[in-house]
Order: C-alpha cells, then sequence, then structure tokens
C-alpha cells in the first residue's frame, strides 16, 4: 500500500516498504515451496505459483498508475487546443444538439467525477 500510495503521489518509495515487500514475497515463496515439496517438484511450483502471480498483479497496477501519471504530467505541460479561446460557430442559425446522457456520463468521468456522484446527478437530472 505504501508503495501505490507513493506512486499515486508521485514520491519515492521508501527503502523500507521495499524491501518489507521484497521480504515478505520470499517468505511467502519459501513457506509455499515447502509445504508443496511433500507432493513432490510439481507440487512445490504449483504450491509457490500464487506469490509470483500476486506481485505480478501488483506490478501490473503499478504500471498503470505510473502510466496515468505520466499522461496527466504530459498534458499538463503541452495545453490542448480546448485552452484556446472559444470561437462562434460559422453558422449560428444552425442548432446544436444537446449532450446526450451517455455522453454526460462520460464528460462528468473524465473531469474526474465518482461514479457514485455521477449516478446521482445523472438520476437527478433525468427525473426532472
Amino acid at each position: 500500500m505504501v508503495v501505490l500510495d507513493a506512486s499515486r503521489r508521485n514520491h519515492p518509495v521508501p527503502r523500507l516498504a521495499l524491501w518489507s515487500l521484497g521480504a515478505g514475497i520470499v517468505a511467502t515463496v519459501g513457506a509455499n515451496l515447502a509445504h508443496g515439496l511433500g507432493h513432490g517438484f510439481v507440487g512445490a511450483l504449483v504450491s509457490a505459483w500464487p506469490a509470483p502471480a500476486l506481485v505480478g498483479s501488483f506490478e501490473l497496477l503499478m504500471m498503470l498508475v505510473r502510466k496515468h501519471h505520466q499522461a496527466a504530467e504530459q498534458e499538463a505541460d503541452n495545453p490542448t487546443s480546448a485552452d484556446a479561446p472559444v470561437l462562434a460557430p460559422p453558422n449560428p442559425s444552425v442548432a446544436l444538439a444537446a449532450p446526450t446522457l451517455e455522453q454526460q456520463a462520460r464528460d462528468l468521468h473524465q473531469s474526474g467525477h465518482s461514479q457514485r456522484s455521477i449516478a446521482r446527478d445523472l438520476t437527478w437530472t433525468v427525473a426532472r
């Protein structure tokens, strides 16, 4: 959890957290191997696989968090045309279509709203 929090906040990971995580992984794999040795080599491997699978899943989660932060930093460094002033449409007589419920939900999600608040807001909007 400390590693995940540090990654989300874009802080360096404390060495104690890394050492504790490594020691826990080694101890778990060792205990699982010892338990499975009674069933032979295959039993030991089958007993040991959950710890590396958990570590792999955790690392995939960390990759997603890192990519999200890299994309957010690049977006902050390179302002898009959305920051430019909005010009009037070329033909003002054309009516603009109202955004659909799906588009409203996507816009709220992209702006950082939680699913619960989106559901609450859109339910209230539809009920009116």
